[in-house]
């Protein structure tokens, strides 16, 4: 028997002599095929007992019990059971199918999805049954009459989402946080009469949660259909199966890369990686071919995007093959201002005051009242590397690496309350900015740290001396 919640329902108890008690569920209680029992007990004798909550079963056929000691059980029409007596006990229960006691839908509740094993299928219903907890994960848009799926298949899983209105479909990696919604992380999300997502890799260990939702609050049919690419079983070390094997499984922040080998493939076989969750719609993103043994040996997979932090599957494919392993990135990316021209970097005019500018105008533009003091040197030191040839009398090969964000310092004075509040805005801004110095050139900023100091000025309460701690990605930009 598995009952969901699977965190124990929360009860608040109210006690009065001579009056009610009143035990008040946090969220329905669920059972799926088995029993669920919920039971309240009177603090004095001739008083009420009542479970204040839906009692929901799936099953073909549903039955609600109750037993007391004294006075008549009664089952309310919005599934309070209420009894009268000493101890009131509730019991719910079901046989295999499906089922409902009290008014509540099935997968209506993110704690009760409409569960499945299947590798294919469909699923229509109506929009009117359903409502919308606050109790559910967050969403990037407004939503309404949400359904709940839970999928536990084996391989990668292709959802369409459709409906005779707009319907939003979103894709929940829950991992271990069954109980614990801020913990979930949506791989796919969309919006549209018709939305598909593609490359969900789903194990049976690690099922893939899946909310419907209409975006107005309206009545309509919806859908949600999916099918499966099974992948194949016998990919393991010792499996005469093809073996993919990921390296380094740790990306610290993308742009970023993974290193990779496979086995057990054809001659001069082509492959083709994926990776799933694919939140950036990448795709098949590159193609690699085997050796003449049929081996691709420290391969690497260029995570060229801004990939969020998470766990991924990096998949290959061939024409009758698929093998998968798993990384991590571990940080989320950098934002970068918009590289829309229109919107570039302002130019800083004959003022020579320091300027902070947001591209995505989430904050407006801030001039320093007076320019820093001093700052460390805001140019990259390049890295070189030589190589040698095989050639006796052959000249050396110089590699120069990638340029690194440098690490900034500047300081100076304020001593206006706007100014220490603007600052501590652009520090929690947390992206990229543009920042124009006294030289009017333009660098790509972010503030790692803002560090002001109290200084004694006579009728100046806000006055500091600070120390702002930046990285330089890119500049100056024209």
């Amino acid at each position: 028997m598995r009952i969901t919640p699977l965190r124990p329902v929360q009860q608040t108890t109210y006690r009065s002599v001579g009056g009610s008690v009143l035990a008040l569920a946090s969220e329905p209680v669920t059972a799926t095929g088995a029993t669920a029992d919920a039971t309240t007990a009177q603090a004095e004798a001739g008083a009420t007992a009542s479970v204040g909550t839906d009692v929901a079963v799936l099953g073909a056929t549903a039955s609600t019990s109750i037993s007391a000691y004294a006075g008549t059980p009664t089952l309310g029409s919005d599934g309070a059971i209420s009894v009268t007596g000493a101890t009131a006990v509730a019991t719910a229960s079901a046989l295999a199918g499906s089922g409902l006691v009290s008014t509540v839908a099935e997968g209506d509740m993110w704690e009760s999805p409409t569960y499945t094993t299947s590798s294919a299928g469909s699923v229509t219903w109506s929009t009117g049954s359903y409502t919308t907890q606050t109790t559910e994960p967050v969403s990037t848009g407004t939503f309404y009459r949400s359904r709940w799926f839970a999928f536990a298949v084996s391989g990668t899983v292709e959802f369409t989402a459709s409906g005779a209105s707009s319907v939003s479909c979103e894709v929940f990696d829950v991992g271990a946080n069954l109980s614990a919604t801020d913990g979930w992380h949506a791989v796919a999300t969309g919006t549209g009469t018709s939305v598909v997502h593609s490359n969900i890799l789903i194990s049976p260990s690690t099922p893939i949660y899946v909310r419907v939702a209409s975006v107005g609050d309206s009545t309509f049919n919806a859908t949600l259909a999916w099918t499966t690419e099974v992948a194949v079983a016998d990919d393991s070390p010792s499996g005469t199966g093809t073996l993919l094997q990921v390296l380094d499984p740790e990306v610290l922040i993308c742009p970023g890369s993974v290193t990779f080998s496979m086995m057990n493939l054809e001659p001069e076989e082509i492959v083709s990686m994926r990776i799933s969750p694919d939140p950036l719609g990448w795709g098949n993103f590159m193609t690699v071919e085997a050796d003449e043994e049929g081996v691709i040996l420290a391969a690497t997979a260029e995570l060229d995007g801004d990939l969020p932090a998470g766990t991924y599957q990096l998949i290959g494919s061939g024409q009758n093959l698929t093998a998968s392993d798993g990384f991590q990135v571990l940080t989320a990316p950098d934002t970068f201002p918009a590289v829309d021209p229109a919107d570039d970097a302002p130019l800083a005019g004959p003022v020579s005051r320091w300027t902070l500018h947001d591209p995505a105008g989430d904050l407006v533009d801030f001039t320093f009242t007076y320019n820093p003091e001093r700052m460390t040197s805001p140019w990259a030191p390049r890295t070189y590397v030589t190589e040698s040839t095989t050639a006796p009398s052959g000249q050396p090969i110089v590699w120069e690496a990638m340029q690194r964000a440098v690490d900034w310092e500047f300081a100076g004075y304020l001593d206006t309350e706007a100014d220490l509040e603007a600052l501590n805005a652009w520090l929690a801004l947390n992206k990229r900015f543009y920042l124009i110095d006294h030289r009017q050139r333009n660098w790509v900023v972010t503030f790692v740290s803002f560090d002001p100091q109290p200084k004694r000025v006579f009728a100046t309460p806000y006055a500091h001396t600070y120390t702002i701690k930046a990285l330089i990605y890119e500049g100056p930009v024209t």
